[in-house]
């Protein structure tokens, strides 16, 4: 799995710059703090929120950042910290989506400069004497960014000739890591499979006699469908049960009514997603558990 994993993926670093919303109070803003409270000095941290996170303005800025970190963590397997892996024939699409999100973040900002000097005055009513005309000396259109970056993972093969038996340590590090992300890779693809599963049997499970029976929501069917595509990108090296037995559940959530299966009778749905249900719990229970030992020392 993790040598699929080598040829199949590549590193992708997603990374943002925002404005910090806050500031330490001054050396004399302090001071008149720890007086008004009779306290020592050194002891006393404040800080001031400059810029107000709640603001229209500021929440427009952090939307493209966020769907940005979005796009980059739910299509991308973890590696290691701040480096995920993407598959590499989604690189394209990964760029271009992030490139909307710039598109995006740019008109935002835009919006912000044009408003500085509303977001400004907002700060000195609300600051009052603790307002520093020199926090908002700043260039907006400098300050905001996402940054997105597809570094190599695979150790220098310069390295190769100079020290065989270090570029060999250095491989087998990397190998290792690639066999844990393999493994956190699909376990995590697993536990999500059993939630979207779960809400779903859920929604369908028999009432008592006199109870209300519950109502199936399309989104429910949905993200089976959902679940089975996102599978196909992320999934590397899987064994063909468990592919057999995502594919069985899309295919049966898209032939789903949800109208017809809120108006009649839901047992025999119920009965089909219970099987698939019982046949995930099986390859998951007779999967065997590796234990990897990364070796950072060598």
């Amino acid at each position: 799995m993790a040598v699929d994993l080598q040829k199949e993926f590549v590193g992708c670093v997603l990374k943002s710059q925002f404005l910090g919303c806050s500031r330490v109070v001054t050396e004399e803003q302090q001071k008149r703090i720890a007086d008004l409270f009779s306290a020592n000095e050194d002891s006393v941290r404040s800080t001031r929120e400059i810029v107000l996170r709640s603001h229209p303005l500021v929440m427009a800025v952090k939307k493209p950042i966020r769907r940005a970190k979005r796009i980059w963590s739910d299509n991308t397997i973890k590696f290691e910290d701040g480096v995920r892996l993407v598959r590499k024939k989604r690189i394209p699409w990964m760029r271009e989506e992030v490139a909307k999100c710039k598109v995006e973040l740019e008109t935002a900002v835009g919006a912000l400069v044009a408003g500085w000097q509303s977001i400004i005055q907002d700060a000195r009513d609300r600051l009052v004497d603790l307002f520093e005309e020199g926090d908002y000396d700043v260039e907006l259109d400098d300050a905001f960014a996402i940054f997105i970056s597809f570094p190599a993972i695979e150790p220098d093969k310069a390295l190769k000739e100079l020290s065989p038996e270090l570029y060999e340590a250095e491989r087998a590090k990397v190998q290792a890591r690639f066999e844990a992300a393999a493994d956190a890779a699909e376990a995590a693809l697993l536990e999500k499979m059993r939630k979207v599963l779960d809400r779903l049997l859920v929604k369908l499970a028999p009432t008592n006699e006199g109870d209300k029976k519950k109502k199936l929501n399309q989104r429910a069917v949905d993200a089976i469908v959902e679940f089975g595509e996102h599978f196909g990108e992320l999934s590397v090296g899987s064994p063909d049960q468990i592919k057999a037995i995502i594919n069985q559940a899309a295919k049966l959530a898209e032939g789903v009514d949800v109208r017809a299966v809120n108006a009649g009778n839901r047992e025999g749905l119920n009965n089909q997603f219970e099987a698939i249900s019982k046949a995930l719990d099986a390859y998951v229970e007779a999967k065997p558990k590796r234990k990897l030992k990364i070796d950072l020392t060598a």
